[in-house]
Protein backbone atom coordinates (compact mmCIF):
# COMPACT_ATOMS: atom_id res chain seq x y z
CA UNK A 1 0.00 0.00 0.00
CA UNK A 2 2.93 2.60 0.61
CA UNK A 3 4.59 1.93 -2.80
CA UNK A 4 1.45 2.79 -4.53
CA UNK A 5 1.13 6.31 -2.71
CA UNK A 6 4.84 6.82 -3.37
CA UNK A 7 4.53 5.74 -7.23
CA UNK A 8 1.94 8.27 -6.98
CA UNK A 9 3.54 11.13 -5.64
CA UNK A 10 6.73 10.74 -7.91
CA UNK A 11 3.97 11.00 -10.67
CA UNK A 12 2.26 14.01 -9.29
CA UNK A 13 6.00 15.71 -8.90
CA UNK A 14 7.10 14.87 -11.94
CA UNK A 15 4.02 16.25 -13.62
CA UNK A 16 4.16 19.63 -11.93
CA UNK A 17 7.75 19.64 -13.04
CA UNK A 18 7.33 19.09 -16.31
CA UNK A 19 4.18 21.50 -16.01
CA UNK A 20 6.92 24.06 -14.88
CA UNK A 21 9.27 23.36 -17.44
CA UNK A 22 6.76 23.57 -20.29
CA UNK A 23 5.91 27.53 -18.75
CA UNK A 24 9.36 27.89 -18.54
CA UNK A 25 10.05 26.87 -22.22
CA UNK A 26 6.87 28.80 -23.69
CA UNK A 27 8.14 31.91 -21.50
CA UNK A 28 12.11 31.27 -23.34
CA UNK A 29 10.47 30.86 -27.18
CA UNK A 30 8.15 34.13 -26.60
CA UNK A 31 11.47 36.46 -25.18
CA UNK A 32 13.32 34.36 -28.10
CA UNK A 33 10.85 36.11 -30.40
CA UNK A 34 10.36 39.55 -29.00
CA UNK A 35 13.94 39.63 -29.13
CA UNK A 36 14.23 37.96 -32.83
CA UNK A 37 11.66 40.90 -33.64
CA UNK A 38 13.80 43.51 -32.04
CA UNK A 39 16.98 42.88 -34.59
Amino acid sequence: MKLVSVQKNLVYALAKCIEGFMSCLKFWLKEQIIIEKSL
